[in-house]
């Protein structure tokens, strides 16, 4: 009898385009982002605009959290984050004006797209009721809660978020907010000392710690996979938690996490076979972990984009990155900075206090007459000073007789 040799699944195989330009590009059928936190200082920005200037993409996938709107209400005074920021989203804008089908699905830190109410910063007492996005476009991006994809395999792949799997209070999404910032802060200062340290992030082993516990605790995957199977599905791409990996569940589904973009740049991609992996960006390498359980890395050399790789993100200025100044605009409106919430509960103040001593009021009134009373007083008395003083009279010549 003669066995046949067992199978090894491929790895993920990597293809490439030629931009216009002629340079060389990863091409992925499909790929999504996730918790990127445009707005902060610990976003990856720059880093992943060097990675989008090598992509050529068909399906872009945004889960979530890409601007952190939460963060940049609680700042002193508005900032987005600097140039490169407002360079990602040209990126992305870009994709979607080249024929990249973008979606760009909303998470916890950037829900007003949903039309959900704040508080207004100009009259505190009342709420801003934004604009529902959901099922819309803005400049070619599609925007979603959630989506399903179907790839040329035809597999089908849901997309969100992943926070509406979790059950917990919104006090620990502060505390978790409040810690992650406080590591993040601890990074940037780290990093800055040290700079052999930056492809070391204390954030990201806190968070892998925490989230160990975490995630069974709050019972997230669970809850995920009682959802795929309620809408039958076999693959699920969520963020969220900003721990990347892929886990196969007992009834043969595939739940994967993206990661995030600010300890590293982080994707999931798939390649032409319908092989899905989750991507970690370094320095000089990429190290993928795949649907198989398999982790190994490929260096830019391997890949042919060393020389490339080693220079600076490219600095775009066209229609693109003006309409990322434009989406500026309307974030600080929308998530209204610490300085104009101050300024405009000094306004109410104000206000309050004119209304305070509006010239309607009863008090104010009888002031009035008062001072009215002893004005009127003050005259007559003045008045009648003036009556007993003697007049003086002209000497007027007499007329002569003629």
């Amino acid at each position: 009898m003669i066995t046949q040799p067992s199978s090894t699944p491929p790895e993920f195989a990597f293809d490439y385009r030629t931009s216009e330009s002629g340079h060389k590009k990863l091409y992925f059928p499909a790929i999504s982002f996730s918790d990127i936190h445009l707005g902060t200082h610990a976003s990856r920005a720059k880093r992943l605009c060097k990675l989008m200037d090598h992509l050529a993409v068909d399906n872009m996938f945004l889960v979530g959290d890409i601007i952190d709107g939460v963060a940049i209400r609680h700042k002193n005074t508005f900032h987005f984050g600097g140039p490169w920021h407002r360079q990602v989203l040209g990126h992305i804008f870009r994709a979607a004006a080249t024929g990249t089908h973008v979606t760009y699905i909303l998470g916890n830190h950037d829900h007003v797209g949903t039309g959900k109410e704040i508080p207004h910063p100009e009259t505190p007492d009342s709420f801003m009721h934004h604009r529902k996005l959901v099922g819309k476009a803005v400049k070619g991006v599609a925007i979603a809660e959630q989506v399903i994809y179907t790839n040329s395999q035809g597999d089908k792949i849901h997309f969100s978020h992943g926070h509406e799997a979790e059950s917990t209070p919104d006090i620990w999404y502060h505390v978790g907010d409040f810690l992650l910032y406080t590591m993040q802060d601890l990074d940037r200062w780290m990093q800055s000392k040290f700079p052999s340290l930056r492809e070391h992030s204390i954030a990201a082993l806190a968070k892998r710690a925490f989230k160990t516990v975490y995630l069974p605790l709050m019972k997230v995957f669970q809850n995920i996979e009682t959802r795929m199977e309620m809408d039958n599905i076999d693959k699920k791409v969520f963020g969220h938690s900003h721990v990347a990996g892929i886990k196969h569940t007992k009834s043969g589904r595939l739940i994967m996490n993206d990661g995030c973009c600010t300890e590293h740049v982080q994707f999931w991609a798939q390649d032409r076979n319908g092989t899905n992996a989750v991507m970690t960006m370094h320095a000089d390498y990429l190290k993928i972990q795949d649907e198989h359980g398999r982790e190994y890395i490929r260096t830019w050399t391997d890949l042919g984009l060393s020389d490339r790789m080693k220079e600076a993100p490219q600095v775009h200025h066209d229609d693109h990155t003006r309409t990322a100044q434009h989406i500026e605009r309307l974030i600080y409106r929308a998530y209204p900075s610490q300085d104009r919430r101050t300024m405009a509960a000094e306004i109410k103040r104000r206000n309050q206090m004119t209304r305070d001593f509006n010239p309607r009021n009863d008090q104010l009134e009888n002031l009035e007459e008062q001072a009215l009373a002893v004005h009127l007083e003050e005259l007559r008395k003045l008045r009648e000073s003036y009556r007993h003083v003697p007049v003086p009279r002209p000497d007027y010549p007499k007329k002569s007789p003629n």
